[in-house]
């Protein structure tokens, strides 16, 4: 069957008999079809309706309208090309010109770069943290839930990352990762495929956090960052060991800041200050390291929020500053020294008292109550004071206080920002331990 060529100019005429209302119909490559001289036939036959088309031109402009025009006010008419709209239908079918294939190449080649740059990103941090991150499998007895006088053997797989202090290297990662395990069935393999048990192993279950000595002298140690730096919405990589998946890498931003008074199956934290991000976290990744765009470790992978039990996009790190000042402490001393300060804060504070007192805001905590003989009255902290800023850490609300409290050094003055009187004043405080009297 012989095909029809699309022919633009047969399109203008069919739309004009169409549409009466204009006198051109747009192309498709931008410009008009004029209709001139259509009229105007080579036989003689077509004198007659081009004198009477003529006088049927005329009556408008007795009125003061030409053809083509509208009067004020008046809707000017829609044309649409009959060609743009079959291309249109032909692109939405996945039929593409020359032309439209070529624009595409384009503006992908354009959006490429950006791509590109965000994956040589990912590639650089896995290859300068890559070796620093670990799989950790760990063998012990628990008691068996739900049956009395009985117990069970696990084995618990997770992530863990080297780091350096004081000069010596260390393994961090999830205090529940290497739960009641012995050291000598506690094993660390690294990128390279060597494996090795640490030597001594240290954990605090307030925090989830755990510590492991190994004798390494040739590991590569990650850089570490500062988590107090971070934002919502920072890229963040995270390198971890999913369903025995060892050294995976995955992506995401930073979802939120200081998730507290989340319930974590299992584990009963009371120090929260979780990262969340959306990069996926599956069983496994437990202990790895949540890393910054510069390559810096961030955070520590802790847990997730899940129904299916594996990766719907929420995840929780605990942040690398608090842990790395649990592990300082565990290496140092054994064991964690929380700052106690003295007060007790007002569970009603909100927007409403917060404006009573001159402020625009709910900011800060207020201090229902003052211990006596305690760091908060040495240092003249009142009933009614609202703290705003503790070591010039702002104050979100009475869980971060308390977080905050608990990071500052044991017998170093602190400052502290109070609001009192519709006054800032700055008070200066020499925190103890809590478990001194």
């Amino acid at each position: 069957m012989k095909s029809e060529s699309f022919d633009v100019k047969k399109l203008a005429r069919i739309r004009w008999k169409s549409t009466s209302l204009t006198s051109t119909a747009r192309h498709e490559n931008g410009g008009t079809v004029h209709f001139n001289g259509f009229f105007v036939g080579r036989q003689s036959r077509m004198l007659a309706p081009c004198v009477l088309l003529l006088i049927l031109l005329s009556v408008p402009l007795l009125f003061g309208q030409t053809p083509g025009t509208t009067q004020p006010g008046e809707a000017l008419p829609v044309v649409e090309s009959q060609s743009v709209r079959f291309a249109e239908l032909l692109s939405a079918n996945g039929f593409l010109s020359e032309l439209d294939r070529a624009s595409l190449k384009i503006e992908l080649e354009q959006s490429a770069v950006v791509l590109d740059a965000q994956a040589r990103a990912v590639r650089a941090i896995s290859l300068l943290v890559g070796p620093a991150a670990v799989h950790i499998e760990a063998k012990s007895t628990r008691a068996a839930p739900g049956q009395a006088g009985y117990s069970q053997r696990v084995e618990e797989a997770g992530a863990g990352v080297i780091v350096q202090i004081n000069e010596q290297h260390y393994v961090l990662t999830s205090a529940h990762v290497i739960q009641n395990a012995l050291l000598r069935d506690i094993r660390i393999t690294r990128l390279d495929g060597s494996i090795t048990t640490p030597v001594q192993a240290w954990s605090d279950p307030d925090t989830d956090i755990a510590v492991l000595a190994v004798n390494m002298p040739d590991a590569v140690a990650a850089p570490i960052g500062d988590s107090q730096d971070l934002g919502v919405g920072d890229f963040v990589v995270v390198i971890g060991s999913p369903f025995g998946l060892d050294h995976s890498v995955t992506t995401g931003i930073v979802s939120a800041l200081g998730r507290r008074n989340l319930e974590l199956a299992g584990k009963n934290l009371t120090w929260q200050d979780f990262i969340q991000t959306d990069a996926a976290i599956n069983p496994g990744n437990s202990g790895g390291p949540l890393i910054d765009s510069h390559g810096r470790v961030v955070g520590i992978v802790a847990a997730i929020a899940s129904n299916s039990g594996g990766n719907e996009g929420v995840g929780f790190a605990v942040p690398i500053n608090i842990f790395m000042k649990v592990a300082t402490e565990l290496i140092s001393d054994g064991a964690v020294s929380k700052a106690f300060l003295g007060v007790t804060l007002d569970a009603e504070y909100d927007a409403v008292r917060a404006r009573a007192s001159g402020l625009p805001t709910k900011i800060g905590s207020r201090v229902m109550q003052v211990t006596p003989n305690t760091p908060a009255a040495l240092a003249g902290i009142v009933l009614g004071d609202i703290i705003l800023e503790i070591s010039d850490i702002p104050i979100q609300d009475d869980d971060h206080l308390l977080n905050v409290v608990q990071m500052q050094p044991i017998g170093e003055p602190i400052p502290m920002l109070v609001y009192r009187n519709q006054e800032a004043i700055e008070v200066h405080a020499t925190l103890i331990s809590r478990s001194e009297p």
